[in-house]
C-alpha cells in the first residue's frame, strides 16, 4: 500500500513512492505532490501492484518474501487491515484501502506519511551509511574515490522545495504520520524552521516521527515536538558495547547514553514514544544481545530492519559458521527456539503506537520478533560473490581505520582471521 499512502522526500531532493523503494526519481520544479498523484513512473507501480506482477523497484521486498522474511509490504499491508496468507484476498477487498487502489483518478489524493530529509548534514561517519545520509560519510567517500562529485547537501531551491512540501502536510487532513530523518535533524537548522511553521499553522492533530544520534540535546526543537498528537522519537544505535563508537563514528559512547536516559524520561508525558533503531548489519550483530538487554532492562521498544545497502555490510557475508555460533548463544540466553514469529504484532520493524513501557508482554512481544527475524537471516546461505563482497567490505574497513585513526581488529577481536585473509 506504499504507494498510494507514502512519499519520501531525500536530501538531494530525489523522491520514493516507498519507503522500501530501491528506485529514487529526480523531478523538475520540485512538484512533490504533483509527482506523486499522477506521474509515469507511480501509475506504473501502482498498475503492477493492481495486475499482480513485479515491478523493479519494489525488489527489496520481493527477495525478502523469498527468504520468507517480514517485509515493508507486510507492515503496509498490515496498517491497511490486509492480512498476508490465506485471508489475503478477502482482507484485501474488505480494506477500505481498496477503494482507493481502484481509482483511476487521483489528482486530488493525498499522502497519509510524508517522510522527509531536509539535509545530510550530519556531525557522525557511521561506516555503513550512505552518503546521501551524512555530509561527512559523502566527504569519506570522496575521499576514498567512490564517487567523483560530492554529495549536494541539501534540496536545491530550498524555498520552493519547503512550500511544495508543506502543500502536502497543512491542510491535509488525511495525514497520520509526518517523519523527519537526516542527516541528523536535531543539529539542522531547518528542521526547527520547518516544525515551527507546521505548529504554526496548527497542524498537529498527527503523528511526528523524528530520527537522531543521541548525541544532541535541542531543548526547542523537543518543546515543539511536544505540541504533536503522538511523537515518536527514534533512537540510532547498533549496540550497548564499545564497538558502538566504532560503527557510529562520531557518537561518543558516554554522551549517547546520558542522552537517551534524557530521550527515555520524556515518557512521562503521554503522547510520546521513545524506541531505539539499531540497522543490525555485520559489525553489530555479535554484540546485538547488549542492546536487546538494554531494552528489556529499560522497558524500551525496538525498530530493527537489517541493512540493504552497501551489499557487503549485510549479514550474509559473514561466513555461515560465525553466524549460526551468534545463534547458538542467543538459544542459550534467550532460548528463542521455542518462540514463533507473530506477524500480527507487526513488531519486526517497528514498536506499536500505542505501546506502553510497563506492559511487560508487549515488550517480549516485540523483542522477540526482532531476534526471530534477524535469525531467519543469519541462517541464510552466503552470496555467490562473497569474496568480492568481502574484498570491498575489508577494502572500505581499512580506508576508514587510516582516515579516522582507528583499529579494526582491536575493536573487533572476533573478525581478525576474516580480517587478515583479505588484508594480506
Amino acid at each position: 500500500m506504499g504507494a498510494w499512502h507514502s512519499i519520501k522526500i531525500k536530501s538531494n531532493g530525489a523522491v520514493m513512492y516507498c519507503d522500501a523503494s530501491v528506485e529514487r526519481h529526480n523531478i523538475q520544479d520540485h512538484q512533490y505532490l504533483e509527482w506523486w498523484q499522477s506521474s509515469e513512473t507511480v501509475q506504473s507501480v501502482r498498475t503492477s501492484i493492481q495486475q499482480g506482477t513485479e515491478y523493479s523497484g519494489c525488489k527489496r521486498c520481493y527477495l525478502n518474501l523469498k527468504n520468507t522474511e517480514s517485509t515493508y509490504r507486510s507492515k503496509k499491508n498490515f496498517q491497511a487491515g490486509i492480512h498476508h496468507g490465506k485471508f489475503f484476498k478477502n482482507s484485501l477487498i474488505q480494506s477500505p484501502a481498496y477503494k482507493i487502489m481502484q481509482a483511476t483518478d487521483l489528482k486530488e489524493h493525498l499522502p497519509t506519511t510524508v517522510d522527509l530529509t531536509f539535509s545530510n548534514e550530519c556531525n557522525a561517519n557511521c561506516i555503513m551509511c550512505s552518503p546521501l545520509d551524512s555530509n561527512r560519510v559523502a566527504q569519506d567517500h570522496y575521499e576514498f574515490g567512490y564517487y567523483k562529485n560530492n554529495i549536494s547537501l541539501k534540496w536545491k531551491n530550498f524555498d520552493d522545495s519547503i512550500k511544495n512540501a508543506l502543500k502536502m502536510i497543512v491542510g491535509n487532513d488525511r495525514l497520520l504520520t509526518l517523519k523527519i530523518t537526516g542527516g541528523e535533524p536535531f543539529i539542522q537548522k531547518e528542521v526547527l524552521e520547518f516544525i515551527n511553521q507546521i505548529v504554526n499553522a496548527k497542524k498537529t492533530d498527527m503523528a511526528i516521527v523524528i530520527g537522531t544520534n543521541a548525541t544532541h540535546w535541542n531543548q526547542e526543537l523537543i518543546d515543539q515536538l511536544l505540541k504533536f498528537n503522538h511523537c515518536l522519537i527514534d533512537l540510532s544505535i547498533e549496540t550497548y558495547a564499545d564497538d558502538n563508537a566504532y560503527i557510529r563514528k562520531g557518537c561518543d559512547n558516554t554522551i549517547v547514553r546520558k542522552n537517551i536516559e534524557k530521550f527515555l524520561k520524556l515518557r512521562k508525558n503521554r503522547n510520546v514514544q521513545i524506541y531505539l533503531h539499531p540497522v543490525p548489519q555485520l559489525l553489530s550483530i555479535y554484540n546485538f544481545d547488549t542492546l536487546i538487554d538494554y531494552c528489556n532492562k529499560n522497558k524500551v521498544p525496538m525498530l530493527a530492519q537489517t541493512i540493504f545497502r552497501p551489499e557487503y555490510m549485510r549479514l550474509e557475508v559473514l561466513p555461515l559458521d560465525f553466524r549460526l555460533n551468534i545463534l547458538e548463544k542467543w538459544e542459550k540466553k534467550y532460548n528463542i527456539s521455542t518462540w514463533s514469529l507473530n506477524q500480527n504484532e507487526d513488531t519486526n520493524f517497528t514498536a506499536p503506537k500505542n505501546f506502553v513501557a510497563s506492559d511487560k508482554n508487549q515488550l517480549s512481544k516485540n523483542l522477540k520478533n526482532v531476534l526471530l527475524y534477524l535469525s531467519t537471516i543469519l541462517k541464510y546461505p552466503e552470496p555467490t560473490n562473497v569474496e568480492e563482497l568481502r574484498k570491498q567490505l575489508f577494502d572500505h574497513v581499512k580506508k576508514f581505520d587510516i582516515k579516522h585513526n582507528l583499529n579494526f581488529k582491536r575493536t573487533f577481536p572476533f573478525l581478525t582471521d576474516l580480517y587478515e585473509k583479505y588484508n594480506d
